[in-house]
């Protein structure tokens, strides 16, 4: 049987004590590697409803209805209707995933049938993180490419996307990368940091209040607190950082437990782009104004008895898009020299 691998066959050493005798590998231990799949807090947030019936699902939407001043005339006949938007999406991903598995010529690599049907079952599972990860890859592709529409004043609310007021908040940083004083490092790193949070603490207040200035339906709307999320890049991330936006989204400290990712919750930098990197500092709005849900979601297989492969699908389909009522903003750094020594000496904290 021509082998698969590219690596060369392992020769098993001679017995130390008798010559005659060759050494045997009766344990084997699986490198498990993608443990991290299973459970990814970004995709956990952002799921909503699935569609099992239809091409996909409406988004509806109101406005507040108009609060006017008392008036004894009377106004028993007018018809005052609602200010309502839909938003259609569209089910657009139909995915599958093969493999092929041939249990009983598996059993040639080992000792017993338990460690043959564990590891058989380790490659299944597999295909259930393959589908994650490739899916956590397209959300974060949709936070990262998503622009908002520009406002436009001369649509009225309810007669098709308006646009949106406000979607870019740029926060003017110091650039570390050029400072070489580890005590300077620290002092403008803390600086920044504070400089951070203070920023999304005033815009925390703002979506927790009447807004019309963060979807893009240009509709008045008051969300909760509990429903902000704070989606950050890995690069603008330190320690003070995380303590304080753990503190402030009513979260666990990540020194303490990894539950803080349920309102506060990172991206790593090495799964945005160059220029995303170094620009984008997350994305502040609520948790599912970028969502994902599934329209069906098996597992098949077939035995071919001609030569005992066991042919293994993962089939899934879904929709993932933006939801132009609900508000987000991008929090965007400009990157600046940082000040001198002496300049420097006076942001230390005392």
């Amino acid at each position: 049987m021509p082998a698969n691998s590219v690596y060369p066959p392992i020769t098993l050493p001679l017995n130390v004590w008798l010559g005659a005798l060759t050494c045997l590998i009766n344990y084997t231990q699986v490198a498990q590697t993608n443990n991290g799949g299973y459970d990814i807090p970004l995709l956990k947030d952002t799921q909503d409803s699935n569609v099992p019936l239809g091409n996909g699902k409406l988004i509806l939407s109101a406005d507040l209805p108009e609060v006017k001043e008392y008036s004894q005339v009377s106004s028993l006949l007018n018809v005052v209707n609602p200010v309502v938007a839909e938003q259609y999406i569209e089910l657009k991903n139909f995915k599958t995933i093969p493999l092929t598995l041939n249990d009983y010529l598996m059993r040639l690599s080992f000792t017993n049938e338990t460690d043959s049907a564990n590891f058989a079952g380790y490659i299944r599972s597999l295909m259930d993180v393959a589908k994650n990860v490739n899916m956590y890859e397209q959300m974060v592709n949709l936070y990262q490419n998503w622009v908002p529409t520009p406002f436009d004043e001369s649509k009225a609310i309810g007669t098709g996307k308006r646009g949106q007021k406000e979607s870019t908040v740029e926060i003017e940083l110091f650039d570390v990368s050029k400072l070489t004083d580890p005590n300077a490092v620290n002092t403008i790193s803390t600086y920044n940091s504070n400089k951070i949070y203070n920023i999304i603490l005033n815009y925390v207040a703002r979506l927790n209040s009447p807004t019309t200035l963060y979807n893009e339906q240009g509709m008045k709307e008051f969300i909760k607190k509990d429903e902000i999320r704070m989606v950050i890049n890995s690069s603008f991330e330190n320690n003070i950082l995380i303590n304080t936006l753990a503190t402030l989204f009513n979260s666990p400290k990540i020194s303490n437990s990894d539950n803080y990712v349920e309102k506060y919750i990172t991206i790593p930098d090495t799964m945005l782009t160059e220029d995303n990197q170094k620009t984008i500092i997350g994305w502040l709005g609520h948790y599912k104004k970028f969502q994902w849900g599934y329209f069906y979601n098996l597992a098949t297989q077939f035995f071919d008895g001609s030569n005992l492969m066991l042919n293994n699908w993962l089939q899934y389909s879904y929709y993932m898009n933006s939801i132009d009522n609900y508000p987000m903003i991008i929090l965007k750094a400009k990157l600046i020299d940082p000040p001198s020594s002496a300049e420097i000496q006076k942001k230390t904290p005392k």
